[in-house]
């Protein structure tokens, strides 16, 4: 009999090739707004579809599923299979605790239990199971400090970090509810938005410079993939209006190198653990390798689709085989490329839109819009929360970085209206 490959959550869905299909049973449980972006020839694929509510958490800050709903589930399926042909697959960030609470519940094999997960989901414990490595994170406190009535909090947080700050929540992703404290102003306004919820920020060190993130591979503990790309500006830059993107970076870059050797200790940190690994670090203004955060499952956007196209490597394709087990068949993996992508992101602003403008390239694109002509829209508030992305193709990688830094830095992808 096939494994039974339960799919939590539709992310990346469409790009799990017929390998996957061919080897496996493949359930999907998901939400009804997940359900109606899943392509026809996937739906037509799967074993079998469940249905279930989400939730929004307000310690991580995002829609989960129902717990109770997906145990029932999971109850069902033992009554039906082998809990020694069940497998619980999950690559979406909101999704992962609950993942491997049911592998532990059930004792369902493979994939990362509580045990492990905890590190790539709790930024606190993160960051000290590095330090207790010596490895470079940012000076942080676990909690902001509770004052006297006297004291100025700002002043405090000053003497200790003596920089500019970040206030963030312990648990989120997507660049979620992030404050940067520069001035008391800031630490004001932060305090004014989340006093009730102040218990679920941790503080640290603003490090300023260029942001990199790198995804690895790892199976039997033998690192089979590793990639860096560079992001065009901080991930949070994107909720002030900047245009967002990253462009992988060449394997024979010496860069590329330092950064890899950097992120192969943060791995060997937490045991060098099967599964995929998404870090971001900073490379800072004094030339310094920071560590930012690393999440277990791959990147999102169109980080999938830009690594396919350059370098031949599905990231969720292999994530999905390490979940279930299976071996990874792609062999003598080589990130040599004859075909270079990137992506971009923009971002939405409040007011009317006036006209959505196409760019000029050396280079192919693929632009998808998701707002329209006409449509009032809302600052973007997270890094999912984009008006439009674009995917741009090119031989040549030189040609491609200008591109690259076009979009960046010159293009503006919507006008407003000024009325």
């Amino acid at each position: 009999m096939k494994l039974q490959a339960i799919l939590l959550s539709s992310r990346g869905i469409k790009f799990l090739g017929s390998k996957i299909f061919e080897k496996t049973d493949v359930h999907l449980i998901c939400s009804t707004k997940q359900e109606e972006s899943i392509p026809q020839f996937i739906q037509d694929k799967l074993k079998k579809k469940y249905i279930v509510e989400e939730n929004f958490n307000k310690t991580t800050m995002v829609m989960e599923y129902n717990k109770d709903e997906v145990i029932r589930i999971f109850e069902k399926l033992l009554k039906e299979f082998s809990v020694q042909n069940i497998r619980v697959i999950c690559s979406q960030e909101a999704n992962l605790e609950l993942a491997s609470n049911i592998r532990d519940r059930f004792s369902i094999k493979y994939g990362l239990k509580p045990d492990s997960l905890v590190f790539f989901r709790d930024k606190i414990k993160m960051k000290k199971k590095l330090l207790n490595n010596e490895i470079r994170v940012p000076k942080f406190l676990e909690e902001i400090p509770k004052l006297e009535k006297n004291q100025n909090l700002f002043k405090e947080l000053q003497s200790f970090f003596n920089s500019p700050m970040v206030i963030k929540p312990r648990f989120s992703v997507g660049s979620r509810g992030v404050y940067k404290i520069r001035k008391e102003k800031d630490l004001i306004d932060f305090l004014n938005d989340c006093r009730d919820e102040i218990h679920l920020y941790e503080v640290e060190e603003l490090i300023e410079g260029d942001m990199y993130y790198c995804d690895f591979v790892i199976q039997n503990r033998e690192i089979l993939v590793e990639l860096v790309s560079k992001y065009s500006f901080n991930t949070t830059d994107f909720q002030k209006g900047k245009n967002l993107g990253s462009t992988p970076l060449l394997n024979k870059d010496p860069l590329t190198q330092r950064l890899l050797g950097f992120a192969r200790e943060v791995l060997n940190s937490f045991g060098n653990i099967d599964g995929c690994f998404h870090m971001e670090l900073f490379l800072s203004i004094s030339n310094e390798i920071v560590f930012l955060e690393i999440g277990a499952r791959p990147p999102g956007i169109l980080a999938v689709p830009v690594y396919i196209d350059t370098f031949d490597i599905n990231l969720l394709e292999m994530d999905f085989f390490i979940q279930t087990g299976l071996p990874i068949e792609q062999k003598n993996i080589i990130l040599e490329s004859n075909n270079y992508s990137f992506f971009m992101m923009f971002p939405k602003l409040s007011g009317k839109i006036e006209a959505l403008n196409h760019p000029e390239l050396d280079s192919k694109y693929n632009l998808n819009w998701k707002v329209k002509v006409g449509e009032v829209t809302q600052k973007t508030d997270t890094n999912i929360n984009y008006a439009g992305v674009i995917q741009v193709w090119n031989e040549d990688y030189d040609n491609l970085q200008i591109d690259f830094e076009y979009l960046k830095n010159e293009f503006i992808p919507i006008q407003y209206s000024t009325n």
